[in-house]
């Protein structure tokens, strides 16, 4: 009989895990690992991982910049956590009504922050539970300072490192009120989400977070679409911001070309080798193979980037299109335009199904290629990076097409 109950134990204690408690929260973290919670663009499956779990709380090294998000979108609720710094100045967040990917050339995602930061603060914000909008998030500050779209609290409330704080944030119907241990010091109003996931941040401070549970409120009848969150698509990071774990190089003397560098890749000539002319193929590639796949890239160079991809040898991402001249006059033959600036964030969505590869962007126009033998099975093969010179790529995200 005891085999048999254990096991009816063992059944059970999950689903009893997931009930409200008297006062109708949920927990967010089981205190023994992180189910229930994805890593977007954080270091994970590696030696060195952003967040890990010990002693029931949550550890975040604070490297490579980026985001732990929930599993599920919430729209109106009530969260708590607690929080604290092991190190004086540190730096992180809590995200509401998060997308489920990072934003185009930054390491965190379209949200709205309620600030985590230890230490005397700076010009323009404080530590003490600052509300803003990021990364094209909007809001209205309940109490405005210095930066448009954000609002400041009211008085200051947090302790220092390395002392616990808790946060209690209530999100509803797009109004927020941020309580700092206990008392309601910060809101806001008229947010651009008001559906969305919830996010831990990294952002190099030592932090560990604790007892997460949420209580959810009854939902917005009708809610307008443009309120809801962009979805968890099923993509993966190919990064992990720390190592080159699932990269592989085309040639030995090419790893001494790239370099994680937080939550960017870094692509660039190494000088030794340029000036003793030892220059090979500089292609980094997947160590998986791929048949077909949706790829998202974020790059940054004045530079052509080829791709290598399955079924092609070779591919160029499109450059930009050209940006007409607002000072154009009516009635010339010819639009005059000017030239796009350098040193800019550019985003490429490459598709590859069983016929064809598309390719998209918001600053080019889209590329449409029928795949080779198109007609035959695809054919599988590692995705490479190729590019001509220096060039930073960041939030690298795959998902298999069916």
């Amino acid at each position: 009989m005891r085999p048999l109950l254990l096991t009816l134990l063992l059944v059970t204690l999950p689903a009893l895990a997931a009930q409200p408690d008297a006062d109708g929260f949920t927990s967010l973290f089981n205190g023994n690992d992180l189910t229930g919670w994805v890593p977007v663009n954080v270091a994970t499956g590696t030696d060195h991982d952003t967040f890990t779990v010990h002693d029931n709380e949550i550890v975040c090294t604070g490297v490579p910049t980026g985001v732990l998000r929930s599993e599920k979108m919430y729209e109106n609720f009530v969260v708590e956590l607690e929080w604290r710094h092991l190190r004086p100045g540190g730096n992180s967040g809590f995200f509401v009504w998060s997308d489920a990917l990072t934003a185009r050339g930054v390491p965190f995602t379209r949200a709205v922050e309620n600030q985590i930061l230890d230490g005397p603060g700076g010009d323009g914000y404080t530590t003490q539970g600052d509300v803003f909008a990021i990364h094209g998030a909007t809001l209205t500050p309940g109490h405005p300072g210095k930066w448009k779209g954000r609002s400041y609290p009211t008085e200051s409330r947090t302790r220092p490192s390395p002392q616990w704080n808790h946060y209690r944030i209530e999100c509803v119907n797009g109004n927020i009120a941020l309580a700092v241990n206990g008392k309601v010091v910060t809101t806001a109003t008229n947010v651009s989400q008001r559906k969305g996931y919830l996010c831990l941040e990294s952002e190099g401070g030592l932090i560990h977070f604790r007892n997460i549970r949420i209580k959810e409120l009854p939902p917005t009848q009708g809610l307008d679409p443009k309120f809801i969150a962009k979805k968890d698509e099923g993509y993966k990071s190919l990064d992990t911001g720390v190592d080159l774990s699932g990269w592989e190089f085309s040639r030995p003397a090419s790893k001494l070309d790239w370099h994680p560098r937080n939550w960017t890749l870094r692509f660039e000539r190494d000088p030794l080798l340029a000036q003793a002319g030892n220059v090979t193929d500089p292609t980094l590639h997947t160590s998986a193979e791929y048949e077909t796949f949706s790829m998202i890239i974020d790059f940054k160079s004045d530079h052509p980037i080829d791709l290598r991809l399955p079924s092609f040898d070779r591919i160029t991402l499109p450059e930009p299109a050209p940006v007409p001249n607002p000072d154009h006059k009516a009635g010339t033959k010819s639009l005059e335009t000017l030239p796009r600036p350098k040193g800019i964030w550019r985003r490429a969505q490459i598709t590859l199904a069983p016929d064809k590869l598309m390719i998209t962007g918001d600053d080019f126009h889209p590329v449409t290629l029928p795949r080779k033998s198109a007609t035959a099975a695809p054919r599988k093969a590692p995705i490479g990076l190729s590019p001509t010179g220096p060039t930073d790529f960041a939030n690298l995200y795959l998902k298999k097409l069916e």
